[in-house]
């Protein structure tokens, strides 16, 4: 039982930290974009951005708990490249869907909100005439119909093709580690050279 407390109590603040950081990352890119370059178009095609990074994540989340054990099995005792990766995924769902849906995916829309708003007050800027009302209306709910329309198509293919999503998003993490170890040991080589010499 403590091991489980403190299990979960790693778990929580693993996702505080990571909660934290990712939500850093999005408002420093959204302060540069919007506040100091300026641009209108810059600042929607990084809404948009913004919406479908929330939009993937919730499709990976929603995959992975609908994806079967078994074929997943089949392909990692065959060794097939990515496969141990996808496994994983599925074995730890709760943790992968709280990750993907909950922190990244809040994120996403509490980041989408914000954006929303430094648009509205830079097509004011731009546009005096503008009734700021209307205007916020209009913003406000575009972003929920993006958003919530996108979900909701991204739940439906997440549930169809669940195998496939979760296999890919498994070679990719496989791609990723190998990048990463291969880096790590030039790294290594390179320091082992530098001694010898």
């Amino acid at each position: 039982m403590n091991g489980n407390s403190r299990g979960f109590r790693g778990h929580v603040l693993l996702i505080g930290v990571l909660t934290l950081v990712i939500t850093a990352v999005f408002a420093f890119l959204a302060e540069i974009i919007i506040h100091r370059l300026d641009n209108l178009y810059l600042s929607l095609i990084f809404l948009v951005l913004v919406i479908t990074v929330g939009i993937v994540f919730d499709i990976v989340g929603t995959a992975t708990t609908a994806a079967r054990h078994a074929p997943l099995h089949a392909l990692a005792a065959k060794r097939v490249f990515g496969a141990s990766h996808a496994v994983y995924l599925v074995r730890n769902t709760p943790k992968v869907a709280n990750i993907t849906m909950d922190v990244i995916g809040d994120i996403a829309g509490i980041v989408a909100g914000a954006l929303g708003i430094s648009l509205i007050a830079q097509l004011i800027k731009m546009y005096p005439n503008f009734k700021i009302f209307m205007l916020n209306i209009a913003i406000t709910s575009l972003i929920a119909a993006l958003t919530v329309a996108g979900k909701a198509w991204g739940k439906k293919v997440a549930v169809q093709r669940s195998h496939d999503i979760v296999f890919a998003v498994g070679k990719l993490m496989a791609g990723w580690e190998k990048m990463f170890s291969w880096g790590r040991k030039q790294i290594n080589h390179n320091k082992k050279r530098r001694v010898k010499q």
